[in-house]
């Protein structure tokens, strides 16, 4: 069993997990939300979309290292709250 997780994967989670996707964008920026992306250099980017900035900015060389910290970034604020 592989446990690579990539967009598509993360996708499939979030849904399966009832996050309210009006929260979070994934593959791309959206405002008021929490956003995973890749930018044109090809680097993964975790983020908060605020006023067209990109708040509280984490950089990833790999798309598992973007998904994974995404993932646990929402659980910590699911738990912390």
């Amino acid at each position: 069993m592989s446990h690579f997780i990539n967009i598509d994967k993360l996708k499939t989670r979030l849904a399966r997990a009832h996050v309210d996707l009006r929260l979070v964008s994934v593959g791309s920026y959206a405002e008021g939300c929490y956003c995973i992306a890749q930018n044109e250099d090809g680097v993964w980017e975790n983020f908060t979309g605020e006023r067209s900035e990109k708040s509280e900015l984490k950089v990833w060389n790999s798309e598992e290292d973007a998904c994974m910290a995404f993932l646990g970034y929402l659980a910590w604020t699911e738990w912390h709250d």
